[in-house]
């Protein structure tokens, strides 16, 4: 019956399976993901294709409504976080990431200033032309704060967020990003490199990219505490920026800055959690 996409007969088909084995999770998932396909529908985002994950029953490939911004749909799932590079990536551990989507561009400047009304990017560097389609820089973790808040009081369905460290880390890994297979370069307009498997572009030697996670020590626990949003403590970067040395263009390297603090180099990445209900 999914094979055929005839999704209300494959829904009572494991409507009727639950009754059976209630307890059964793999019933339960695809009960979800035929109900999705049924709606596929996503309050604030426009589907782009006709692609759609085969587990979740999600869009891989969307844009937020009336601003344009291209989000690609990160599957969840277990993988090892950390490497034994780095004092600050040990231990590596198991991390389960759950669905979620992620910018597919890192957050433009035009898009920074269509929803703060300026542009708080520094200038460009000598030879360099401005344009509106290079990263967002020079913003601190609180002022990507703000603009989330603006972001989800617009458009409907809110979930608008930063990445935590476990879903970015996950997010370069599905794309195969290693320290050898990234490469430094000068910032540019956003799409100028080719996308990862999940088709999002430039995760690693763009701009620093922060995370909703406090900098603590692994193993990564969400539950721990590491990821509210009060605590003024620092927080993660991700991503290795188009200044640094190669070692640090490694999907497992972390940095940690001052939340208040905007520094040149350091930009966003816009995530959302998939709308509740869903």
């Amino acid at each position: 019956m999914v094979k055929a996409e005839d999704w209300r007969a494959a829904c009572d088909a494991y409507r009727q399976a639950l009754t059976q084995k209630p307890a059964d999770r793999q019933a339960a998932e695809r009960l979800k993901m035929c109900e999705r396909r049924m709606n596929p529908s996503l309050p604030g985002f426009e589907i782009l294709g006709k692609e759609f994950d085969s587990q979740s029953g999600l869009p891989l490939h969307v844009r937020v409504t009336r601003l344009g911004i291209p989000m690609a749909l990160v599957p969840g799932g277990e993988f090892e976080m950390g490497s034994e590079r780095f004092a600050a990536t040990k231990p590596v551990h198991t991390v389960r990431v759950e669905p979620y989507y992620l910018g597919q561009y890192e957050l433009t400047q035009a898009e920074w200033k269509s929803l703060m009304g300026s542009n708080p990017s520094a200038p460009p560097a000598a030879g360099q032309t401005q344009s509106d389609r290079m990263p967002v820089d020079q913003i601190s973790w609180e002022d990507c704060q703000s603009l989330l808040k603006k972001l989800n009081d617009a458009v409907p369905g809110s979930g608008f967020r930063l990445p935590t460290e476990a879903e970015w880390e996950f997010a370069a890994r599905a794309g195969g990003g290693t320290a050898e297979g990234a490469a430094q370069q000068e910032p540019g307009q956003t799409g100028n490199q080719e996308p990862n498997t999940l088709g999002l572009v430039g995760l690693m030697g763009g701009v620093w990219e922060w995370s909703s996670s406090l900098y603590r020590p692994y193993p990564y626990v969400a539950s721990d505490g590491r990821e509210e949003a009060d605590d003024p403590g620092l927080r993660v970067l991700r991503g290795g920026g188009y200044a640094e040395w190669k070692d640090w263009l490694d999907p497992a390297a972390r940095h940690s800055e001052r939340p208040n603090r905007r520094l040149r180099g350091n930009g966003m990445r816009l995530a959302r959690s998939v709308p509740s209900g869903l």
